[in-house]
């Protein structure tokens, strides 16, 4: 199986971390595995995606967005948009956790649900993009699912 462009690699990285984080999630592995696992898909969560979101405005303001009607062109800023606020919630309970970590006490499972929603509805709007800039803010909307995900202990 040949990648034909860079961008499907950033995408196949991102289906198997989101595959690792599900694996340790429904089976049983070594505690120091998922802890591994866990915190890797975590820190890349944090560090990853606003770099393929950057790319993928660069790409689209450059290349793609004059060749695509208005109602695409808005459906790949709402998905970049989406995808930026869900990682800004991330940093922000992120720096939360440092500052005063009883105050995170109130994201439960259910704002975890919306989140994961969130990035849902953010994958499904850059399909509306073409080439390289889908294929960025697909793979960052995918670390971030894995993200989230990585943090439901059951």
């Amino acid at each position: 199986m040949a990648i034909k462009n860079k961008t499907g690699i950033a995408v196949l990285l991102s289906l198997l971390g989101l595959a690792a984080v599900v694996y340790v999630q429904n089976y049983r592995v070594p505690g120091s595995v998922e802890i591994a696992v866990r915190a890797f898909m975590m820190t890349s969560g944090w560090l990853v995606p606003p770099i393929l979101i950057v790319f993928a405005y660069r790409t689209w303001t450059k290349l793609i967005r004059p060749l695509l009607p208005i109602w695409r062109n808005g459906l790949a800023l709402s998905s970049m948009v989406l995808l930026f606020c869900d990682w800004l919630f991330a940093v922000l309970l992120l720096a939360l956790r440092f500052i005063a970590p009883t105050r995170i006490m109130f994201f439960n499972l259910d704002w975890i649900g919306t989140v994961l929603d969130t990035t849902l509805a953010a994958a499904l709007l850059a399909v509306a993009l073409r080439g390289a800039a889908r294929n960025y803010l697909i793979a960052a909307a995918l670390l971030m699912w894995a993200h989230w995900q990585s943090e439901i202990y059951f």
